[in-house]
């Protein structure tokens, strides 16, 4: 429905629409109406209204000299009547624009009853912060209206988008972009309408610098008795290298540079301290001497040297039971259980021998002193007797060279070594033999095993691996495992990495079997229950 009414004149025109009640309106005084919620005012028809350049926002107010209603946009107090004001005198030497951000200049003011004021800009300190912004347009010495707080209508913001959040400019006005470098940073507030000329926003940061100042290269915060925020020097923007220090130059500026670390003494220095301690320098110390030096003169007597056994002189068992003439070895290695090793000297070395005693050098052989009163600086020793170590079982010597260093008047054993380790032979591999019951079947099988390609060495009680050999893949060949029975039992056996196998080998059980060196084990032999039972070139991984 659409209901035509004409209005002659009169203070205001309210229409109310309400969730169930319908459009309501009042003309004057005591005039009411209600249409109900489907109903259609058309303002067009209504005689006496003028509306034109319709904008956002617009509200219809009466004109008494057209004797029209008439659009028109709302005042800064219509619209938001939670701003705060406050009238200012414009004292910069020209037109200030409304929406300027201005700074109040109160030295300036001889009364002390008004705000004055100059444009504000981020790049000029004195004339920073905003502390209002202008809500009108106020010529040269002329008085005006500017906001504090709230919300600012009818200014260009057509340079923006809604939700900006906009600066006091680097030379004044106001911008969406942070200023940069020197300049000083207020936040002003956010657009909330963008337009050529009915552009709005919200004003929530005049009065004060609200963000942290901008740092030129190389400064950076720091307080002080003046509370200063900028450091009055300045640091290098880049690394330095290794080693270097940071070095002023006594004018606030500090770079990286080599540290001379060959200080020296400027004047001779004479010791009267004759103590322990100072003793062993010579006094006095002549000028020019480096600091490093004259440490190191101090302190060496309490740095203990160090001792080197670089060569034992020796020579090892044959099968036969001889040995061959003693040589000069850096290792001795680790060898069978049985295998005797003879040693008739060594060479060593003292790094300091002015920190030792002259003849405290002595050589230990499993423990025990074999030779001593040797000269510190003697380097190659010839024992006055050979000395043989031949174990039966699986052990370790240590061959041991020593001194005292009795240079700070304290005596400290310096020392170095060298050992040799016996183990016993383990085997694995093939043979076409089918039942051991006897040492000697065992000693038989023992020295005729095939163990080419698979495994035949010296070794700890550690589990193992090894490949299979041509031979355990050979038609009528069993595949053994021989090793010494201190090991215990085998717990498993996995074929390439991933298989257990133990179910298909049988224990034969415990026999003495004597080694090449004579020297006579308890092993156990392991037998596979069928021939040619494993591929050659896998792997078994035994443990015990």
């Amino acid at each position: 429905m659409e209901v035509n009414f004409t209005l002659s004149s009169g203070p205001s025109l309210s229409l109310t629409r309400g969730k169930n009640t319908g459009v309501s309106f009042v003309v004057g005084k005591g005039l009411t109406a209600t249409i109900s919620p489907v109903a259609t005012i058309s303002v067009t028809t209504i005689s006496d209204i003028s509306i034109t350049n319709v904008q956002d926002d617009d509200i219809l107010q009466y004109n008494a000299e057209t004797g029209y209603w008439e659009n028109v946009q709302p005042t800064a107090t219509e619209a938001d009547g939670n701003n705060v004001t406050q009238t200012v005198k414009n004292v910069s030497g020209g037109e200030l624009l409304k929406g300027t951000p201005v700074h109040a200049v109160t030295d300036a003011n001889p009364s002390g009853q008004l705000a004055y004021v100059i444009a504000a800009r981020a790049d000029t300190p004195s004339a920073m912060p905003a502390t209002f912004v202008l809500n009108e347009t106020i010529a040269n010495e002329a008085e005006g209206e500017a906001l504090v707080v709230g919300l600012i209508q009818g200014v260009d913001t057509s340079a923006f988008a809604a939700g900006d959040v906009v600066y006091v400019g680097e030379t004044g006005g106001y911008t969406n972009i942070k200023p940069t470098g020197d300049n000083l940073i207020q936040n002003l507030g956010v657009v909330l309408k963008s337009h050529q000329t009915s552009g709005s926003g919200m004003v929530y940061g005049s009065g004060r610098s609200n963000d942290v100042p901008n740092l030129p290269e190389g400064k950076f915060f720091i307080g002080s008795s003046t509370n200063t925020q900028e450091s009055a020097y300045t640091l290098p923007t880049a690394d330095g290298t290794s080693g270097q220090a940071l070095t002023t130059d006594g004018s606030g500026t500090l770079s990286f540079s080599d540290i001379d670390v060959d200080l020296t003494i400027q004047n001779a220095i004479n010791i009267s301290n004759l103590d322990a301690a100072f003793s062993h320098m010579t006094t006095p110390i002549t000028a020019g001497t480096s600091i490093e030096a004259v440490l190191r003169d101090m302190l060496e007597k309490y740095n203990i040297t160090t001792i080197t056994l670089s060569q034992i002189k020796a020579a090892f068992q044959g099968t036969d039971g001889n040995y061959g003439a003693t040589s000069n070895v850096s290792s001795l290695g680790t060898r069978e259980v049985g295998q005797g090793v003879k040693v008739d000297g060594f060479t060593f070395s003292i790094a300091d021998t002015s920190q030792t005693a002259d003849t405290s050098v002595l050589f230990k052989i499993g423990g025990s002193t074999v030779q001593s009163g040797i000269s510190d600086t003697a380097g190659t020793v010839t024992l006055s007797s050979a000395n043989t170590q031949d174990p039966g079982t699986a052990t370790s010597v240590k061959y041991r060279v020593e001194a005292t260093d009795n240079g700070s008047g304290t005596n400290n054993t310096i020392w170095a070594e060298k050992s040799v380790t016996w183990y016993y032979r383990v085997k694995v591999g093939a043979s076409s033999t089918g039942t051991v019951t006897t040492n000697t079947q065992a000693q038989s099988l023992y020295d005729g095993l095939t163990t080419t390609g698979a495994y035949d060495d010296v070794k700890p009680n550690t589990t193992f691996t090894t490949n299979t050999s041509t031979a355990m893949n050979t038609s009528g060949n069993y595949t053994y495992i021989i090793y010494p029975a201190s090991f215990t039992e085998i717990t498993s056996i996995i074929q390439g990495g991933s298989i257990p196998v133990l179910g298909a080998f049988t224990d034969l059980g415990d026999f003495t079997i004597q080694n090449q060196y004579g020297v006579s084990v308890s092993y156990s032999i392991y037998r596979s229950n069928i021939t040619q039972a494993f591929a050659d070139n896998t792997t078994l991984e035994i443990a015990f």
